[in-house]
């Protein structure tokens, strides 16, 4: 009988988020200056983006009402005199303003609605996404209240920038009971991650916190291929364990597949390839991490169910009679 591979539960890692409390100088006069960024839910490896890499986004800024368009996804670069950008807006007096951004653009479209007056707080508008599973995808609002013209001073207008898809990892452990036990994996890959979704920031159920995403119901999913290590999975502390690279997922609750290849080892000697496969129901959530763990052994290697060597005595053998003359 086929074994089928059991993956422990997922790893739901709540991410730590970066320091935004800064203090800023307002700007020289009333030039709309993007002078700091930020980034919170940070996650390290793969290809996400972090401060430290982030070096544009593109920018949507809106003067009291959504047809008062200043910035229509204008890119702000990072230099040496730090964030700046072509074609240099103003404050008015008496306006208030609502500024969105999004990094990378690419796949991204971002729209609001053609009239009605700007929101203060919170999220706004609707991005149109066509994911790749290679890129990290991060938004950010920021909000100006109406300033009158006896104060004439504003300040940056700094961004605090969320993951808004999922970050998906595997990791294999090695728990096989033979001390000279191994493996090695190959062809990892996981089906079921949607190519095209959409997210409203204005249509907030009632009780989230957050807008979430949505995707058609026959929409076209896709199989991420892993890079996972080569090397040889010993039982040996510091080398029973391997994990993959990461893929971002557009995150809505689905069935994904997960398979990969494996050749057990017993003292070095190969066994034959053993193609294993899950199929999981996963609640993914924007800018959170999971980690798809599971343990192989001997048990759930081998493609059929394999029987353990057992010992028994049956039987222990009389003394032979012999006789010694002296």
């Amino acid at each position: 009988m086929k074994k089928s591979l059991y993956l422990g539960a997922l790893a739901l890692l709540t991410l730590a988020s970066c320091a935004s409390e800064e203090t800023v100088e307002a700007p020289k006069g009333n030039a709309i200056d993007f002078g700091k960024a930020f980034i919170n839910n940070s996650t390290r490896g793969g290809e996400e983006l972090t401060l430290d890499n982030l070096t544009d986004f593109n920018v949507y800024g809106y003067m009291s009402d959504f047809s008062g368009v200043l910035f229509n996804g204008q890119t702000v670069s990072k230099g040496d005199a730090g964030w700046t950008y072509l074609n240099t807006q103003y404050w008015t007096p008496n306006m208030a303003y609502a500024f969105a951004a999004i990094t990378p653009a690419a796949g991204a479209e971002f729209t609001v609605p053609a009239s009605g007056a700007v929101p203060t707080t919170g999220e706004f508008g609707t991005i149109n996404y066509t994911n790749t599973g290679t890129k990290d995808l991060l938004y950010a609002t920021q909000f100006q209240a109406a300033v009158t013209p006896e104060v004439n001073t504003w300040p940056t207008v700094n961004f605090t920038f969320s993951h808004l898809l999922s970050r998906v990892m595997i990791t294999l452990n090695n728990k096989m009971t033979s001390p000279d036990g191994s493996f090695t994996v190959s062809n990892v890959k996981i089906s079921g991650g949607y190519k095209t979704g959409s997210i409203n920031f204005a249509n907030v159920a009632e009780g989230a916190d957050k807008a979430a995403w949505t995707v058609a119901e026959n929409a076209e999913t896709d199989v991420y291929n892993y890079a996972m290590p080569t090397t040889d999975v010993t039982n040996k502390e510091g080398s029973n364990s391997i994990s993959s690279d990461v893929f971002f997922f557009i995150p809505v609750s689905g069935t994904y597949t997960v398979e990969f290849d494996v050749i057990e080892k017993i003292g070095g000697v190969a066994l034959p390839v053993a193609h294993k496969k899950a199929v999981l129901t996963i609640d993914l959530q924007r800018g959170y991490s999971y980690n798809l763990v599971a343990d192989l052994n001997e048990q759930n290697i081998p493609e059929t169910s394999p029987k353990p060597i057992e010992f028994n005595v049956v039987d222990v053998n009389n003394w032979n009679e012999g006789t010694v003359p002296f």
